[in-house]
């Protein structure tokens, strides 16, 4: 009974403190969210789920800082997804979008949650391969053309999803640089983009 009359005499009182708190919590789980998203946005590419260049790079250079300490081996995959400004001036930017989302998409489903893709430039993305060496990686692209050559036959796009690639390791027994090692990766992707430059063909006829 008593506790029945505090109530009805204050219940005034319990119902400013209840939405009060609920808007202190509210306040405090908007402010929460807002941050993450801006942290994710300073981050992330959004288009393509992928680390900007920026947090890509500086997440690389930790890993290559505790090379020694984690695993003496880092394999590092340069991309370029083939054809993409062809296919933005013939069948516009929706579908240029498209097949960068594609490239991402299934080059993710296909590597470990430890490994992780930077979006590099316009159509160049970089894959970190933490405690792999080229030749496992090798065996993993070959999945990744394979999961392309089925996006091929299967889907019937206007444009056929087609991607270059270079990997050099990052080894603690060396003194090369990153950006070193970026570049010879990205000579090697350049390497296969002139074999394959001469009978490629983007768009369907």
């Amino acid at each position: 009974d008593l506790l029945l009359y505090i109530v009805r005499r204050y219940y005034v009182f319990y119902i400013v403190f209840l939405g009060v708190s609920a808007l202190i919590s509210a306040l405090y789980v908007s402010n929460r969210m807002e941050k993450e998203q801006v942290k994710y946005y300073s981050e992330f590419d959004v288009m393509t789920n992928s680390y900007n260049r920026n947090a890509g790079i500086q997440r690389l250079s930790a890993l290559q800082k505790n090379l020694s300490k984690n695993s003496c081996v880092v394999s590092i995959c340069f991309l370029d997804v083939n054809g993409l400004k062809e296919v933005n001036d013939i069948l516009g930017h929706e579908a240029g979008d498209e097949l960068l989302v594609t490239v991402a998409t299934t080059i993710q489903r296909n590597i470990r949650s430890e490994d992780f893709m930077i979006r590099f430039g316009g159509d160049e993305f970089v894959v970190v391969f933490a405690g792999m060496g080229k030749d496992r990686v090798e065996q993993i692209w070959e999945r990744v053309v394979a999961a392309f050559e089925t996006i091929n036959q299967m889907e019937q796009r206007a444009y056929l999803v087609s991607v270059s690639h270079g990997v050099q390791e990052l080894n603690c027994g060396t003194n090369r640089s990153l950006d070193s090692v970026l570049h010879l990766a990205d000579e090697r992707m350049y390497e296969e983009k002139r074999r394959i430059k001469s009978n490629l063909q983007v768009i369907r006829k």
